[in-house]
């Protein structure tokens, strides 16, 4: 699993470091209202890849090395791109009928229009990595998120100086950022022609049937994630939702890229390991698994909560509402823990035991929740009810997925490591609280993350925490020989 490891670790920083800059950047350039009908079109874009394309995805990733063992690959990835057409057919009209019908102003609508091709080939290009990743291909998958990235952030930058865009320029960089890359892919990696003698319903039907659920469960965590943005804007203006989108961005993008870092590695080695060995096995590694994920999200989160207001003024650049944007930081990087813990642990017992349906209630709840409390609570509190919406929705939705998940599959973690994790988290919140360098600059910055990382590894490595010295040596020796 290190190996992996390692090959996805590249694929999530560089692209997260050009992320990190690129919002500092846009941060400064953009109006509030500019940041806020970017933030929408992404959003809507964002919603119609998980309405309509997430199914093909996840149901691809499970199921390709079912096929594949019993050689029926070809067969198999031909079904998989002849959905994706038909849905990306079904979403052009739909799309442009409802964008045309809608009353909004008309930068938005055309912000909107150029979200329509940026959905269809951001959706491809996600499914493409979908592939690399369940062929355990992990080198491919970070060399196309890597090109990718590399050129996401130029391209924009062109569209916003040099062509005098605004917001779409942003829109039209993604869209060639993404579009190159998988000209690319498509030429030297595409290995089977599309072959509609090949359509097999049963293949489309365990598609459907996995990845269904699943996509429900994407759009009720999207509504909890998303849909106060556009609570925001009915209640309060576009403006706001610049204000609100700007930090939350920040830290999702942040911290997310650093919890899928080992997701990516370890999902599909699970999948491929039920397939072989005994289930003791595969719960063993599950364990492991869950060690090093709350290893890792624990001190990312504290971190990041501890170094809020470094981020906030040197990130975020305006220091209007920055006080605001602090306790956003915040408050959402311990709301993205929790949704961390959700997603990529608890709800493993309803992807491993095959019943991705069951996953949905405890989604529908924290969704619903997460409405009525927008409606109720943003009139009073501003941006920051929108926040404790959140919160509550994702602690709520974690609770609700355990109860239910430990009786579809359940999932064992050593509770004593566990607690050994989080007493080497506090101690990164005393290395920071009590550090001299908390004048705001770019260098303490620097410094205290370089504090709090030498604090929390050598908590870590003194309590032996899962076995790390043992397996470092081992796996680093076997990475090392194999490479």
């Amino acid at each position: 699993m290190l190996r992996h490891i390692i090959n996805y670790i590249p694929a999530k920083i560089v692209p997260g470091m050009v992320n990190f800059l690129a919002l500092a950047i846009y941060a400064r350039i953009l109006t509030d209202a500019e940041y806020g009908r970017y933030s929408i079109v992404i959003a809507s874009t964002s919603m119609v890849q998980t309405i309509f394309f997430a199914w093909i995805r996840m149901g691809l990733e499970r199921y390709l090395q079912h096929y594949k063992t019993k050689g029926q690959l070809e067969i198999f990835l031909t079904n998989v791109r002849i959905n994706f057409i038909l849905v990306s057919i079904i979403v052009s009209v739909l799309w442009l009928t409802i964008v045309s019908m809608l009353p909004l102003s008309l930068e938005l609508k055309e912000s909107l229009f150029i979200g329509l091709p940026l959905a269809i080939i951001q959706s491809y290009y996600e499914q493409t990595l979908s592939t690399y990743r369940a062929e355990l291909n992990s080198k491919r998958y970070s060399y196309l998120s890597i090109f990718r990235s590399l050129l996401i952030f130029p391209f924009s930058l062109f569209f916003i100086y040099i062509l005098r865009f605004n917001e779409q320029g942003i829109l039209l960089g993604i869209i060639l950022g993404n579009l190159f890359p998988l000209l690319i892919s498509v030429l030297v990696g595409q290995k089977y022609k599309l072959n509609l003698s090949c359509i097999d319903m049963g293949i489309n039907r365990n598609l459907l049937y996995y990845g269904a659920p699943l996509t429900i469960t994407f759009l009720l965590s999207f509504i909890i994630s998303t849909s106060d943005r556009f609570i925001i804007q009915y209640i309060l203006g576009v403006e706001a939702v610049g204000i609100y989108s700007i930090a939350y961005d920040l830290v999702t993008q942040v911290l997310t890229m650093i919890f899928m870092i080992i997701n990516l590695a370890a999902y599909p080695i699970i999948i491929k390991e039920i397939e072989s060995k005994p289930l003791s096995e595969v719960k063993e590694r599950i364990n492991q698994y869950g060690l090093i994920s709350f290893g890792v999200m624990f001190p990312s989160v504290t971190g990041f909560i501890m170094l809020s207001p470094f981020i906030a003024e040197l990130i975020l650049g305006d220091t209007s509402n920055n006080e605001v944007k602090v306790s956003i930081l915040k408050w959402i990087a311990f709301s993205t823990l929790i949704m961390g813990i959700k997603s990529y642990f608890v709800d493993f017992s309803y992807q491993l035991g095959k019943k991705t349906y069951l996953q949905i209630w405890s989604s529908l709840v924290a969704a619903l929740s997460n409405i009525i409390l927008n409606f109720l609570l943003i009139p009073k509190y501003k941006v920051m009810g929108a926040v404790y919406a959140t919160v509550f929705s994702y602690i709520l939705g974690l609770i609700i997925s355990i109860v239910i998940g430990q009786k579809v599959f359940s999932l064992k973690i050593d509770i004593k490591e566990i607690t050994k994790i989080i007493f080497a988290s506090v101690i990164l919140i005393f290395s920071l609280y009590i550090t001299p360098f908390d004048s705001v600059n770019l260098l303490n910055f620097v410094i205290n993350i370089l504090i709090g990382i030498l604090a929390y590894s050598v908590v870590v490595i003194y309590l032996n925490i899962g076995n790390i010295r043992g397996i470092f040596n081992r796996d680093i020796f076997n990475f090392i020989k194999n490479n």
